[in-house]
């Protein structure tokens, strides 16, 4: 079994969602004065995405040693992101179809 040490970073981000919950159910609008801590994390997380991918898809081409490779393992990866990205795209119309979200709300100007 694995030490609680191995999962730590999950216990944490589930421990302050929790936590935040919790307060903002307590606190409710007083909440906003933390506002700010919560947008800075988040754009730094924004701001590491971009080199996180980058870094992995260097390394992962590296890895793969034989120069040959590289052409199947991309062809596959363009294919399985066309074909995932089709499956997202037909999803979103047939839900946004049968769901009809926005009927009944009036847009105030």
């Amino acid at each position: 079994m694995k030490s609680w040490r191995a999962n730590h970073v999950l216990y944490g981000i589930v421990i302050g969602v929790i936590s935040g919950v919790v307060c903002g159910c307590i606190f409710g609008e007083k909440m906003q004065v933390v506002e700010w801590l919560g947008t800075i994390f988040l754009n730094a997380l924004k701001m590491a995405v971009i080199p996180l991918i980058f870094s992995s898809i260097v390394t992962g081409i590296c890895q793969l040693g034989d120069i040959r490779k590289i052409g199947a393992t991309g062809l596959k990866t363009v294919s399985y992101y066309f074909v995932t990205t089709g499956i997202a795209v037909l999803l979103g119309m047939v839900l946004v179809t049968v769901i009809k979200p926005g009927i009944g709300v009036e847009i105030s100007s």
